[in-house]
């Protein structure tokens, strides 16, 4: 009896859900991206810092999954470019907060950080508490890194992880059919191990990657490459041991990458200034934070990634 209620109650819960989800995709859809826009500054001032948050693990918001929606990476990248193209933006602070993530998501937003230095504004990171993997990989395409001596910095390196479920799904009975184009096509797939020749060419893929994160890092911090694989090899470091190892450039909060900024940019008395979303998308990200009833909405990584993972 009691079980039934249970299943009721969480059908419920479902449904609620739902409906809400619904709701808020609707919502979502009229929201549109100049919602961030930085053409709300106002007044007299010519000089500003702007601020770009990194939180979380970084993947394509169409990536998202379950009841929630995310506003992630492209939003990163509109705010790069805007402030890439504003006059009184000087320079740009990326505040990072996060472990990682999927490869491309990581280097496009690597790639839109180099043309805001091309177009001749510094950009210093300043890390929060991490800044690991792909977090790392973006902070070392800037100008400097700035980071707390306590924070979690490095994790320089490739993940790839699959589930093999099989022996499970033969206790319960499932049996997966597979119709492919071709032997590979379902290679890392939960319902089969994976056969020497799979191992062995996911292997080149992640060294492939491997070899374009240390590449990038021996570029963006002027460390011969030979450096950067021996501190490459997975392994994390506070930021005062980052600093010993030349990973990053000096030790302080986001007031001292603000002093970098400025000093870089040749500005004094800048202000820092960090776009804000609308009341519509304030609401949509609120509502949503507090619909996640059960947890459904889950950082879904897949492939390879530049991401720490403990």
């Amino acid at each position: 009896m009691v079980s039934k209620k249970l299943t009721g109650i969480l059908i419920l819960l479902l449904l609620i859900t739902s409906i809400i989800s619904a709701v808020l995709l609707s919502l979502k859809q009229s929201v549109k991206q100049t919602s961030i826009s930085i053409d709300n500054i106002t007044g007299t001032r010519k000089n500003y810092i702007g601020v770009v948050d990194i939180n979380g693990p970084i993947y394509s918001s169409s990536q998202s999954g379950g009841f929630g929606m995310r506003y992630g990476v492209s939003n990163i990248l509109q705010i790069l470019r805007e402030f890439k193209d504003k006059s009184s933006i000087k320079g740009v602070i990326i505040r990072i907060n996060s472990p990682g993530g999927t490869v491309g998501a990581v280097q496009e937003i690597a790639e839109e950080i180099k043309r805001v230095k091309a177009a001749g504004k510094p950009v210093v990171a300043s890390v929060a508490d991490i800044s690991a993997s792909g977090g790392y990989y973006i902070a070392s395409v800037c100008d400097k890194i700035i980071v707390n001596p306590g924070s979690i910095v490095g994790s320089i390196g490739v993940i790839f992880t699959t589930a093999e479920l099989s022996e499970l799904f033969n206790k319960v009975g499932i049996n997966m059919e597979v119709i492919k184009s071709g032997p590979y096509k379902d290679v890392g797939s939960a319902h089969r191990p994976l056969k020497e020749e799979e191992k062995k060419f996911l292997q080149e893929v992640v060294d492939d990657t491997y070899n374009q994160f240390i590449t990038e890092v021996s570029e963006g911090r002027g460390m011969d490459i030979e450096k950067v694989k021996e501190l490459a090899k997975g392994q994390i470091y506070s930021g005062r041991q980052a600093k010993t190892l030349n990973l990053v450039d000096e030790l302080g909060d986001i007031m001292v990458a603000k002093d970098l900024v400025q000093e870089l940019a040749g500005e004094k008395d800048a202000k820092l200034y960090r776009p804000h979303y609308s009341g519509w998308k304030q609401l949509i990200n609120l509502m949503e934070q507090r619909t996640n009833i059960l947890g459904f909405r889950k950082d879904r990584i897949t492939g390879a990634a530049y991401l720490w993972r403990p």
